[in-house]
């Protein structure tokens, strides 16, 4: 019970502090700090290594991990599906207390999380979910995908007219993220009579690059990049930059890596949707540990769909560099 008491504690001092962090990872509470639920849980994910995006939702991982005193493995697939479901595959084998799973694909993980589950082992969906179809998933924490893709697109309806043109740049096409948020950015396109369409950016940093420069230098009649990954979001506003079209082409995209922030402050990124990537990874473990100590039932939370641009830049730049935002 003392321990059980440590831990609601724990909760409401995150609350009350909102989160108040020093430079670089969470300062633990001290009266919170190391209760030792000897819990292991392993979260499993479509990230890349080469991903900040990524980082960020590890980062939030590991420092609910200290937290709680537990322990924490992230496991990358690189964007392969294959490869992810291996990668649970090998997470059920060490019965841990509890799985993490970002869900890009309707149907590729529901043999493999419903194995989890016959087993014992509760799974949450985090960053990624399945929600259009049968899961056997609890739970999902991360951004409503499709309301978040129209939300992007409702703000960037102020710079663009009837008429326009704008590219969707998508790291992997098909992966439920992109599939949802581009239909959202389309739907609100489409009620000012721009026209849009998709691009298959890849998922490697230079290649990607390559693909977005080379459509916008082959593509003049182009008047937006509105992206839905932190990876074509940064690429976009860089490219952007580099062919020398800020003024003719803006752009919008996802999350907050290293060279996004810049681009905003120059005004040639207008705005991102903050998903929150750090309370994704923070908040999966928390609830896996309180299930399985409290026997609470799993519960879904919306890590928001905030939108940060030239009027807020400064208040989160920092918190982003230090892998909080």
């Amino acid at each position: 019970m003392k321990t059980l008491r440590l831990l609601v504690i724990a909760l409401a001092l995150v609350a009350a502090a909102g989160l108040a962090f020093a430079a670089g990872p969470l300062a633990i509470p001290k009266a919170a700090a190391g209760t030792g639920m000897n819990l292991k849980f392993v979260l499993v994910t479509h990230g890349s290594s080469g991903d900040p995006f990524h980082s960020v939702v590890k980062q939030g991982m590991e420092d609910a991990a200290k937290l709680f005193g537990v322990s924490a493995e992230f496991l990358m697939s690189e964007g392969d599906n294959a490869k992810e479901v291996s990668l649970m595959e090998q997470a059920i084998a060490g019965n841990p207390d509890g799985i993490g799973i970002s869900i890009v694909d309707p149907v590729a993980f529901d043999d493999v999380i419903q194995k989890a589950i016959n087993k014992g082992i509760p799974v949450i969906a985090f960053n990624n979910d399945d929600a259009t179809t049968p899961n056997a998933r609890l739970a999902y924490i991360g951004a409503a995908e499709h309301k978040v893709g129209y939300v992007l697109g409702k703000y960037m309806q102020q710079f663009l007219k009837k008429g326009d043109k704008i590219v969707i740049p998508e790291e992997v096409p098909g992966m439920s993220y992109a599939v949802n948020r581009s239909a959202g950015i389309i739907e609100a396109m489409k009620e000012i009579g721009v026209t849009a369409e998709e691009l298959d950016a890849g998922y490697e940093r230079a290649e990607t690059t390559r693909r977005i420069s080379a459509y916008l230098l082959g593509h003049k009649d182009v008047d937006a990049v509105l992206n839905v990954g932190g990876l074509t979001t940064e690429v976009a506003g860089m490219a952007v930059q580099d062919l020398k079209l800020q003024g003719k082409v803006v752009v919008g995209g996802f999350d907050l890596l290293p060279q996004t922030g810049p681009a905003i402050k120059a005004g040639i990124t207008k705005a991102v949707i903050d998903q929150q990537p750090y309370l994704q990874g923070f908040y999966t473990v928390v609830e896996l540990a309180m299930m399985r100590f409290g026997k609470f039932a799993a519960f879904d939370i919306d890590t928001g769909r905030g939108i940060v641009n030239d009027k807020n830049i400064d208040e989160v730049i920092g918190l982003a560099k230090n892998r909080i935002r």
